[in-house]
């Protein structure tokens, strides 16, 4: 099939199964420019199971793949997402085969990504509760960024989490987060990430700028988990 090259204006072309409905879109196998892709309401559907690459723009008006509570998207064949920004929200499904997601693309919000992924790009671990879950291997590559959010919740005690069901690999940079409204405190800890497997590799490195000049971050990596301590800089 030839791909589907979208709108040139800012103006996004959609597929969207909606309201609990289904939509099958068959033969779509490339989508090129702005377009979003959902699934939203509960029960809704939305199967294309020949696409296999999401080009969007290079500029603020990106491409994007939502799916919102109790909904699917099946993408069995997706290989990449570039320009692409992919946000789940709580008890939804997001599931494909093997995902690299770009450097210039994001993941982010609670539900599961049911897919063997490599990220290249962003995970934003931006609100509870709920985990994101990676329900297959993770590989973070050299360019990888991973950005809990930390003072979520009623209480301020809570963190964006991932959590991973198959093999991790581990590399690129942890940045710190803070909520709206938080104010870290020494002494707080914040479990960020759950790993079924003990993860291989290594971060090359933790930004904790957020927490300010007085304040650092220490992650303490356990086979099953990482727990993100905060502590007097010296």
């Amino acid at each position: 099939d030839e791909p589907y090259i979208g709108p040139l204006s800012d103006e996004a072309l959609r597929f969207e199964a909606d309201s609990g409905g289904e939509l099958s879109l068959p033969k779509l196998a490339t989508l090129t420019g702005r377009t979003i892709v959902s699934a939203s309401g509960f029960g809704s559907v939305l199967d294309a199971p020949m696409l296999n690459r999401i080009t969007g723009p290079d500029s603020d008006f990106e491409s994007a793949i939502d799916v919102s509570s109790f909904s699917k998207l099946q993408v069995p064949l997706l290989t990449i997402v570039e320009h692409c920004n992919i946000t789940l929200e709580s008890e939804s499904i997001l599931s494909g085969g093997s995902l690299e997601i770009a450097e210039t693309s994001s993941l982010k919000g609670v539900g599961t990504l049911a897919a063997n992924v490599l990220n290249r790009g962003s995970i934003l671990l931006d609100r509870v509760p709920g985990n994101l879950v990676i329900d297959g291997r993770l590989e973070l590559a050299s360019t990888s960024v991973i950005t809990p959010s930390l003072g979520l919740g009623d209480t301020r005690q809570e963190a964006g989490r991932i959590e991973v069901r198959g093999e991790a690999i581990l590399g690129g940079t942890l940045q710190i987060a803070l909520g709206r409204g938080y104010t870290p405190q020494a002494g707080e800890q914040f479990e960020v990430a759950i790993f079924s497997k003990p993860p291989a590799g290594a971060l090359s490195q933790v930004n904790d700028s957020a927490l300010g000049a007085s304040l650092k971050a220490e992650l303490e990596t356990l086979p099953d988990k990482w727990n993100l301590k905060i502590i007097t800089r010296p």
